[in-house]
């Protein structure tokens, strides 16, 4: 699991042990952040997510996050200030959770770009959520995300985007091919969708 801590604005690299990770997460728990979701495999559950050294519930606020990505498969639920600081990390995160070499820098660059973008505003503008597991319904909601997206990037693989929880509800009716932009979405869709699945 990533833990990304930044001093005066600079990225300074920390990684959280598990068991500082696991302290903070039983102290976020005892507070009341979403108990009865389900756990992830690095410890976290939907919703949690680190931002400079904090546990974030981002049901309840992003703070100062703009933008997050959740990749259950590498163990990394992390956000940023800035989507360039996102892409840096996204860039180099591996699957298997071990993705970092002795300099505490990750060394392995993905292979396939599969991530989804969903973009708060039109025009990928606004806060933005990135998503890279495959195969099974994620829902927006936990991520403080449901009915917000306004616009959408989808990478190496195709999705769907549900009004609903759970793929629940209509689908949406544009392109959501892979390598897609969709810079704004068809009409009466602004702000729908619940859920997504990447193929």
């Amino acid at each position: 699991m990533r833990g990304c801590c930044f001093e005066n604005g600079a990225n300074m690299g920390l990684r959280w042990g598990r068991g500082v990770a696991a302290a903070l997460l039983l102290t976020a728990m005892t507070a009341g952040t979403h108990a009865s979701a389900t756990p992830m495999d690095d410890g976290l559950i939907d919703g949690q997510a680190w931002f400079e050294g904090e546990l974030l519930d981002l049901s309840e606020s992003w703070g100062g996050a703009r933008a997050c990505l959740v990749w259950r498969e590498a163990e990394t639920v992390e956000c940023f200030r800035t989507l360039r600081e996102l892409e840096a990390v996204a860039a180099s995160v591996t699957p298997g959770g071990d993705n970092e070499g002795d300099d505490g820098v990750s060394i392995q660059a993905v292979q396939c770009s599969s991530w989804l973008y969903l973009y708060e505003h039109s025009n990928a503008g606004g806060r933005t959520l990135q998503f890279r597991d495959r195969g099974y319904w994620q829902n927006l909601g936990p991520w403080g995300f449901s009915n917000v997206t306004s616009s959408f990037r989808t990478g190496a693989c195709r999705v769907a985007l549900a009004e609903s929880t759970g793929g629940g509800g209509a689908h949406y009716p544009g392109t959501t091919s892979a390598n897609h932009y969709e810079s704004r979405m068809v009409s009466g869709w602004d702000n729908r969708v619940s859920s997504i699945y990447l193929y």
